[in-house]
């Protein structure tokens, strides 16, 4: 299963150990992270950029956490629905 992490930074950083333990396990592949500063992250590099629907569309993401600060969870979720298309899920 393909995932995707917008927030690499601050809580974001707590959900990276745990996309890493997961993808160690075989269990999901962290396809892609999206932030407007790189991550440094000390396993498989994955794609990263700063567009989320980019990221969601190259690598077929079909799950993505939302780890950015709160008050823009839901930016990203309305600015994301069309996301659904490139066959990512979005839950609450």
């Amino acid at each position: 299963m393909k995932v995707v992490l917008a927030g690499a930074h601050g809580h974001g950083r707590h959900h990276l150990g745990n996309l890493r333990r997961l993808t160690d396990q075989g269990l999901i592949e962290l396809a892609g992270i999206c932030d407007v500063r790189p991550a440094e992250v000390d396993f498989a590099s994955p794609l990263q950029s700063p567009d989320l629907g980019e990221l969601i569309a190259k690598t077929g993401a079909e799950i993505t956490i939302i780890c950015t600060p709160i008050h823009t969870h839901a930016v990203w979720v309305v600015d994301r629905r069309g996301g659904q298309a490139a066959g990512s899920r979005m839950t609450r």
